[in-house]
C-alpha cells in the first residue's frame, strides 16, 4: 500500500466522494456536513493524498493550508469495503508529516458518530478544543488540533528525482520545507 499525492479529477475520486457524501447525509443533518468540495481540493493551497489500487483512488485524505500557520484535515475516506486495512491511518500520518514538516498547526472538525474516526485522530496527538473559524458550536461536532511536531520528518514527495533516491519514495526533509511545492511556491502535480 502506498500512499501518494492525488488529482480530485483522477478515476474513482469523484465516485469515492459522492460515497462519502451519502455516508455523511445518513449519519447527520445537511446542516451539520461541512464538506470540501471536489474544486477546492485542487487548489494550490491544498495537499490531497489517496492510496490508488488499480488505477483508481481508493482512499483520500486532505491537507487544507489555512492562514495562521494552520492547516484543516478535510475528506479523510475509507470506503466500507476497504475499512479495518490501515489505509485510513496511512493515509493520516503522512498528512501529519507534512504538516510537521512545514511547522502547521493541523485542525478538524468530525462528527459525534463517528468513534472510530475520533479514536484515531486521539491516536495520533489530536486533542478536542472550542469550534474554529469558521464553524460554529454543534452538538454533533467534533472539533480538535494537533500542533506541529519540529524536526526533520519522512514525508512523500511525488519528485522523481527523489523517488530515485529513495526505495519507498520518501525523503527526509527540514522543519519548514514543503517536498509538494515546487520551488516556484506552486503545488506539483503528477507530471512535476
Amino acid at each position: 500500500m502506498s500512499v501518494v499525492v492525488i488529482s480530485p479529477h483522477q478515476p474513482g475520486v469523484a465516485t469515492m466522494l459522492a460515497e462519502s457524501d451519502a455516508y455523511m447525509a445518513a449519519l447527520y443533518p445537511a446542516e451539520s456536513n461541512h464538506m470540501t468540495d471536489m474544486s477546492a481540493l485542487a487548489d494550490p493551497a491544498v495537499t490531497f493524498l489517496g492510496i490508488v489500487e488499480d488505477g483508481q483512488a481508493v482512499s483520500c485524505g486532505a491537507l487544507v493550508r489555512q492562514d495562521g500557520g494552520c492547516a484543516e484535515l478535510k475528506r479523510m475516506f475509507v470506503p466500507d469495503q476497504r475499512r479495518g486495512r490501515g489505509y485510513g491511518k496511512a493515509i493520516l500520518r503522512e498528512l501529519l508529516a507534512i504538516a510537521d514538516a512545514e511547522g502547521l498547526t493541523l485542525r478538524l472538525e468530525t462528527g459525534v458518530r463517528q468513534p472510530e474516526a475520533i479514536g484515531l485522530y486521539r491516536s495520533h496527538g489530536f486533542a478536542e478544543v472550542e469550534p474554529f473559524e469558521p464553524y460554529a458550536p454543534d452538538p454533533l461536532s467534533v472539533f480538535m488540533e494537533r500542533a506541529p511536531r519540529s524536526g526533520p520528518r519522512d514525508v512523500i514527495s511525488p519528485h522523481p528525482a527523489v523517488r530515485r533516491g529513495s526505495r519507498s519514495g520518501r525523503a527526509r526533509v527540514p522543519a519548514g520545507s514543503d517536498p509538494l511545492r515546487r520551488e516556484d511556491g506552486a503545488a506539483r502535480d503528477r507530471a512535476d
